[in-house]
């Protein structure tokens, strides 16, 4: 019984039950949050009791489907403010945020009296994601704070406690239950469909069975630390399936207590979130990367800049940039096609980046034909030797530029400066005076590399 109350209470997902002279006799502390309605005040009423604006709507139709015809039903996208005023809020923490709702509506119950059971479930994944994760975490951890007292007044008879049993078959969510040693003692459907452990795979044994040892000791240390002093806890794990296939999952643990007040069991709600690390991990990646090319872009080129400028300070360690720019581009666009431009570029890169590879080394596309490389603990020979490399590199391509009228083929022009920093001179000077010598390239008849150095007292 207590194990159900802290389940149903605790799921991140909304529960309604409804009996068959309609009535709610069960309000979960989720739609507490989300319609400002607090269970003692929902029990015993009707929907359109708490609702008005609802006498009519979908949600009362689907209600009296199921109760009249034992019939299930599923609303898309349909709880809102119109149809249920302020139900993107949360009224005890006052977060507002836009979000898209699913609503299952099904009869359970083996024999009469039976009952609806409505669960609303959140798919708001892609409207303002970062928003939405920042709240829900700390929706979640606010409702594992505030477990509210038992419901044992409102399910005293065997028909309640079934139907209170059944919650859980329809919820989303993973739930297992471990004794205080955690060994698996109970888990539900949603359990073995994302975890893909049968339950008799993992009753009787302990939990790390999911385990894929990815997660250091230290982080599983920090866990149980934080479980034993305040109760709960709430983060990720990297997990495994039986065949051996990694997944992540989001979840909250409780730690249930016996009438002494001894720890007894342990309560773990969890929902997959792979997918969703997989978009973010790729939307970094987007986020820091030159999309025709694939080189760093410009944004990662600045941070590293600054990162090393300032180590180069403290340490007194050499610095280069080297700005590269490819000769006669606009005519190489007008004579082949913005297309094959991008494909010379996307060569060009490949390039370039095959001679700058030391491992703190950079190589980015500054924009446009412009590219830009940052080269550490390096000499001017050092860097005579990466920027002609580059540029031979480029001649024995052969990529064939006809309205160039300097060479038949294509090349580029490289200018680059050096320093041992000091806080005399800033970083946009060194860039600055490797955009000089790119000039002077030019100036002398591209296809060159000028090497100037940046005199560190200069102020």
């Amino acid at each position: 019984m207590k194990f159900l109350s802290q389940i149903i209470q605790n799921l991140p997902e909304g529960l309604v039950l409804i009996s068959e002279d309609r009535k709610i006799i069960l309000w979960n502390k989720w739609m507490e949050n989300k319609s400002g309605v607090l269970a003692d005040k929902a029990v015993g009423r009707s929907i359109p009791d708490l609702f008005p604006d609802l006498a009519q709507g979908r949600i009362v139709q689907a209600v009296e489907t199921a109760l009249l015809h034992r019939q299930s039903s599923f609303l898309s996208h349909t709880i809102n403010k119109i149809m249920f005023p302020l139900y993107d809020v949360n009224l005890l923490s006052n977060d507002c945020f836009p979000v898209v709702h699913n609503v299952s509506i099904s009869y359970v119950g083996d024999e009469s009296p039976g009952a609806v059971l409505i669960y609303v479930h959140d798919e708001t994944s892609n409207v303002k994601k970062e928003t939405l994760l920042k709240n829900k975490a700390r929706s979640e951890k606010e409702l594992n704070a505030m477990l509210h007292k038992e419901i044992e007044d409102r399910i005293k008879i065997e028909q309640k406690l079934k139907l209170s049993a059944a919650v859980l078959d329809y919820t989303m969510e993973g739930v297992v239950i471990t004794d205080v040693h955690t060994v698996v003692e109970s888990v539900n459907p949603a359990f073995s469909k994302i975890t893909g452990y049968l339950p008799e795979q993992v009753i009787g044994k302990k939990i790390k069975i999911l385990s894929s040892g990815v997660l250091p000791r230290e982080y599983y240390k920090q866990l149980w630390t934080t479980l034993l002093s305040v109760g709960q806890w709430h983060g990720e794990f990297i997990n495994k399936k039986p065949d051996g296939t990694q997944f992540v999952v989001e979840s909250s643990i409780a730690a249930i207590a016996d009438e002494t007040g001894k720890i007894s069991h342990y309560v773990n709600v969890f929902h997959d979130i792979t997918q969703r690390k997989k978009d973010e991990e790729q939307l970094e990646k987007l986020s820091r990367t030159d999309g025709l090319t694939g080189l760093a872009n410009r944004r990662v080129f600045d941070e590293a800049f600054a990162m090393h400028w300032s180590h180069c300070i403290r340490h007194k360690r050499m610095i280069a940039v080297v700005m590269i720019d490819v000769d006669h581009f606009k005519l190489y666009n007008d004579c082949y096609g913005h297309l094959q431009g991008d494909d010379c570029l996307k060569k060009l890169a490949k390039i370039f980046a095959d001679h700058v590879h030391r491992a703190a080394d950079v190589i980015a596309r500054y924009g446009g034909e412009e590219f830009v490389a940052i080269l550490l603990e390096t000499t001017h020979d050092g860097i005579l030797t990466v920027a002609e490399n580059m540029r031979h590199a480029v001649i024995n391509a052969k990529i064939p530029h006809e309205k160039s009228p300097t060479f038949a083929m294509l090349t580029i022009s490289a200018g680059a400066s050096f320093v041992i920093p000091d806080e005399k001179i800033s970083a946009k000077d060194l860039l600055a005076k490797a955009d000089e010598a790119l000039y002077e390239a030019k100036r002398k008849g591209r296809n060159q590399v000028v090497i100037c150095e940046l005199n560190s007292a200069r102020g």
